[in-house]
């Protein structure tokens, strides 16, 4: 029996030292890439993450790739061809003389020697010029939150606890905030606006209107919770994603003469859940769109999609691998602006309804904030709410497609 003892003894005291012996020293960090389009091509950046714990525990320590692999593909990101090898002391990388609206995938490897590699997640971008970004107003205007446009006409909130209502000619009045998510009606007539309300039901989410011209308001809807909201063009309904205890997340409508708000749409239970950040009319007044997240191949896509208020069966606008999010339609319907991390970092893209054509607007400098929405000023400017990199306030910012 000793002998039996000491022999699986000696084994596993082997099997310790072979484990110890071929444990690698030290690892390669997960990469980040950061894609972003030129006239003629793209830029590249990468980098490893950065881990919060790192040299917190003992363990292996992170070691610089001897060369880093670029792949590109213009077909998907199945397709990846390796376009160049770099030192593993370069991070970025040129990708020139492409055609303007080409749609380029692209994924950058991690070589060593004796260490297993790692690989950047793989993204995307189109080639051409980014649009125009401005800030909309000066450096030193008190932080602004939240912006909508109706028609021409600018309500914006801010950090001083006001509502401002900036007409085309620049002049403004100011009234005191009721709530937060405010939008100014179409008609500039009205504010919709959500606040909280604590009934005996429990803590709770009230939708409120505002009539500008006679101060009056008017309680829509309450529900356990209301995420978003939006006008249609007719100042005559507002479409708004909610959380109903007896129902769970959905898509509902009220229009203005209705006695109570009808639902629209609840996903069916399952894998997919609806994004509760933005939702958008379609120009037309018949349908709705929102952003549904859809787990595909180990990670999280999103389907856009489409919802008569009429009654009608369902579409999908667009399909990705993609977080899309914040949906906002040109006046003139012809463009779907959203926010997206096609490109590695946050950024507006463009989705062209007629060619079915994808384009980004905005680069990796821009300082999205976290409650933010996408609104059209025309059908050639849209604006968005960002963290100012000189100063921890955020305002609004206007892009301007090129020409």
């Amino acid at each position: 029996m000793k002998r039996v003892l000491a022999f699986w003894l000696v084994v596993l005291i082997g099997t310790a030292c072979q484990r110890k012996e071929v444990a690698p020293d030290g690892y390669i960090k997960p990469l980040f890439l950061l894609a972003e389009p030129r006239s003629n091509g793209l830029s590249l950046n990468w980098g490893p993450q950065y881990f919060f714990e790192e040299g917190m525990y003992p363990g292996p320590a992170p070691v610089t790739p001897s060369q880093y692999e670029i792949y590109v593909s213009e077909i998907n990101g199945n397709s990846l061809q390796k376009v160049a090898t770099v030192d593993g002391t370069v991070q970025n990388y040129v990708l020139t003389n492409q055609p303007e609206g080409k749609t380029l995938y692209a994924q950058i490897k991690a070589i060593h020697p004796t260490l297993t590699g790692s690989q950047s997640p793989i993204v995307t971008t189109t080639v051409g010029t980014l649009g125009t970004t401005d800030l909309l107003f000066p450096t030193g205007t008190p932080t602004i939150t939240f912006g909508s446009w109706g028609g021409s006409t600018l309500l914006y909130s801010n950090w001083t606890d006001n509502w401002v209502i900036q007409s085309p000619d620049g002049t403004t009045r100011t009234l005191k905030q009721e709530g937060y998510n405010a939008l100014l009606s179409p008609d500039g007539r009205s504010i919709a606006y959500l606040s909280n309300v604590n009934p005996n039901t429990g803590y709770s989410t009230q939708l409120v209107v505002k009539n500008l011209e006679s101060g009056a308001t008017r309680s829509l809807e309450t529900k356990q919770a209301i995420y978003s909201l939006e006008w249609a063009n007719d100042s005559q309904s507002i479409a708004f994603i909610a959380f109903d205890l007896g129902s769970g997340t959905g898509v509902w409508l009220r229009k203005m003469a209705d006695a109570s708000s009808t639902q629209l749409y609840t996903p069916p239970a399952g894998p997919n859940q609806l994004r509760t950040d933005q939702l958008d009319w379609l120009p037309d007044g018949q349908s709705v769109v929102v952003s549904l997240e859809v787990p595909q191949q180990g990670k999280v896509g999103t389907e856009l999609l489409r919802i008569p208020t009429g009654g009608g069966s369902l579409q999908t606008i667009l399909k990705s691998d993609w977080q899309d999010r914040q949906l906002a339609f040109s006046p003139d319907g012809t463009r779907l602006a959203f926010i997206s991390n096609r490109s590695g970092y946050n950024a507006i893209w463009l989705y062209e309804r007629q060619t079915e054509k994808l384009r980004q607007l905005t680069g990796a400098t821009e300082n999205f904030y976290f409650v933010n929405r996408l609104d059209w000023k025309n059908n050639r400017q849209l604006t968005y709410t960002a963290s100012l990199p000189t100063s921890s306030n955020t305002s609004l910012k206007l892009v301007t497609l090129p020409n």
